[in-house]
């Protein structure tokens, strides 16, 4: 068997810790189009112009968030009051807005950015870990579907 191009999704595993339990994260993504790879990496550097000067800011980070919203298919491992994210009610966003004071639309304004971050660039392939967020080296693997 070889390396399959013909893809229809990837399983990006995560690994992390919460109250002394490791817990495995899933986020099933969809592999990227051309035209959503070029969007990305002209998201990643922006351009700050005062007067005659231009400063380049990374934002890699709002690049991988953009990118992971328009790939994610569903995650599985992360549950909310509970029960999985993906079975969260709009009375559950209402909820956790009200609880937390921080307003979410859908289940996927609750996945940390962390993560969306770390599944897009293992996915592309890209991930370096340890070098974001004052973070140990991160454990997690990459499976292909066929489709």
């Amino acid at each position: 068997m070889g390396f399959e191009l013909a893809v229809q999704e990837e399983r990006i595993v995560l690994y992390r810790e919460q109250n002394g339990q490791t817990f495995e994260l899933v986020h099933v993504l969809r592999r990227p189009s051309t035209s959503e790879e070029k969007e990305w990496d002209r998201r990643r550097v922006g351009h700050v112009r005062k007067g005659r000067q231009v400063r380049f800011e990374d934002r890699t980070l709002e690049a991988d968030a953009w990118l992971w919203s328009q790939l994610v298919r569903r995650v599985e491992g992360y549950t909310l009051f509970g029960k999985p994210l993906m079975e969260a009610t709009e009375e559950d966003l209402k909820r956790f807005t009200a609880e937390f004071g921080v307003p979410v639309q859908s289940w996927r304004d609750l996945v940390p950015l962390q993560d969306r971050r770390e599944a897009v660039e293992r996915l592309l392939g890209i991930w370096a870990p340890g070098l974001e967020f004052g973070e140990e080296e991160a454990e997690g693997e990459v499976t292909s579907s066929e489709g």
